[in-house]
């Protein structure tokens, strides 16, 4: 695996997205924490694709780079992250035994890990989201394993950031999502306290849908972006941007 970019501050931000940093539900309540720290990366042609997760919540973050020569690999995001803030410029990227960078005058080979711990998961959701694509107006609503969204709407990553900072102020770490067909309406209960926001829409389409979530999926976008969100009752969450991808498991109640 083996290529070049004039941005490596991209592949640092992707590899920090990774993370997904911010405020999970836990049994202790609501506290900061992040995913594992680990990631999978691919190359195919100029596009440098990144995977974290678990059974539960699944992220991708796919770069534009100058592809010389196609691979994958699994890296720690934390190792990386240390190094990758050293590069600036052109910098060239080759992998074998280690993760080789350079930028002409500084280099560095950085340990691989083996294998993710929850690779086989990973791997599982991410060929079921190998045919949905970042889409400006909704023409397709995408399938997903044998059933098929049945709403979609769009907004700007700092409308999504904005109400969750709020729902977040409940500390229930459960946000329920009620869509209409037109509008949504995000809110938190924690049984002392509730919040809810409605957020501006881009648009809207498809079939009223509820469901309920936790984990902070508002990190892993930028505020200037467009979003898309799909969904339907009782089911997995898609989000999809014009680079990066989320799929969360349902909150359901005792799980």
């Amino acid at each position: 695996m083996k290529f070049t970019t004039e941005h490596p501050n991209v592949i640092e931000d992707a590899i920090k997205k990774m993370e997904v940093k911010g405020k999970y539900l836990k049994d202790g309540g609501l506290l900061g924490g992040k995913l594992k720290d680990y990631f999978y990366c691919s190359l195919k042609d100029n596009t440098l694709s990144f995977w974290n997760g678990n059974t539960t919540f699944v992220v991708n973050y796919d770069v534009h780079v100058e592809g010389i020569e196609d691979g994958e690999f699994f890296g720690s995001i934390s190792k990386m992250l240390a190094y990758m803030k050293k590069f600036k410029g052109e910098t060239t990227f080759s992998v074998g035994d280690f993760v080789s960078v350079s930028d002409g005058s500084k280099r560095a080979s950085i340990p691989k890990v083996v294998n993710h711990p929850d690779w086989e998961a990973i791997e599982r959701i991410k060929g079921m989201l190998g045919h949905v694509v970042y889409q400006p107006t909704f023409d397709t609503l995408w399938h997903f394993g044998k059933s098929q969204f049945e709403g979609a709407f769009q907004m700007f990553g700092r409308d999504f950031q904005e109400a969750i900072s709020l729902l977040e102020l409940c500390r229930s770490g459960v946000y329920k999502l009620d869509f209409d067909g037109n509008e949504c309406l995000l809110s938190s209960n924690s049984g002392i306290e509730n919040s809810s926001v409605a957020p501006t829409l881009v648009q809207g389409t498809g079939e009223p849908a509820t469901l309920e979530y936790s984990s902070p999926l508002h990190a892993f976008f930028d505020k200037d972006e467009l979003i898309n969100f799909y969904v339907k009752d009782a089911f997995p969450l898609l989000i999809v941007s014009h680079n990066k991808k989320v799929l969360k498991a349902p909150f359901m109640a005792g799980n």
